[in-house]
């Protein structure tokens, strides 16, 4: 199943690469350091260029709009909020479906844009924020943890979409043969449901917790079910 990358329905509103445009550059803009002329225009067209990518089923920018959403809905509560929507952009801004330092690689696309633009501080908590969603150790601060609930919230999604989702994963890593891409994903799965919470906050806990469980669940029968143990 492959995600219609021009536009999705999520929560009641409708993607529009118009409006991310709008919305990135405004940000963009309002994190330059008094001076700066680093241009938002030729910043988005890199960035989306990323996004756009052919190889791209899940990680493109239907699903940063998917986080946007969520950041929304969670904004009160944030620290620094124009560094986390910063990194939200971010985060998925390099993807190579074989390799292991996308965050890495992202952090550095995006220190290339922000360097000499931006304050060097807001540069490192912004980079701090994209490696955390590499989810491979706890979050250290209350933005990170917020951040990391934000990409994991489709966990928490309809089953359909849920599913649609986990379809697009696969077709990103199509070059890998289920015998490894299988135990792969169900080790990383079961890793998930071990923890004691998925979300890190009150917020997400109370929105996603449940459904996400069920959903993870559910998918690791299916993948049970094919044998690929």
């Amino acid at each position: 199943m492959q995600r219609n990358k021009t536009e999705r329905r999520i929560a009641g509103a409708s993607y529009s690469p118009a409006k991310l445009k709008m919305c990135f550059c405004l940000l963009w803009n309002r994190c330059l350091t008094p001076g700066a002329e680093a241009s938002s225009m030729r910043v988005w067209a890199d960035l989306s260029r990323h996004y756009a990518e052919p190889h791209r089923h899940y990680h493109t920018l239907s699903h940063i709009f998917h986080c946007l959403r969520q950041f929304d809905a969670a904004k009160s509560f944030i620290e620094a909020p124009d560094a986390v929507e910063m990194a939200v952009w971010f985060h998925d801004a390099v993807h190579n479906p074989e390799a292991s330092d996308n965050e890495q690689r992202s952090v550095e696309l995006f220190e290339r844009a922000a360097s000499n633009h931006f304050q060097q501080d807001l540069v490192h908590k912004i980079g701090e924020l994209i490696l955390a969603t590499a989810h491979r150790e706890a979050p250290r601060s209350h933005d990170e943890r917020v951040l990391c609930d934000i990409d994991f919230a489709s966990f928490g999604s309809p089953w359909d979409e849920f599913l649609g989702d986990s379809q697009a994963l696969r077709i990103e890593q199509a070059n890998t043969p289920d015998e490894v891409f299988s135990p792969a994903k169900l080790k990383f799965l079961k890793a998930i449901l071990e923890r004691r919470t998925i979300f890190f906050t009150d917020f997400f806990r109370a929105r996603y917790e449940t459904s996400a469980r069920k959903n993870i669940q559910r998918y690791i029968a299916s993948l049970e079910a094919e044998a690929y143990v």
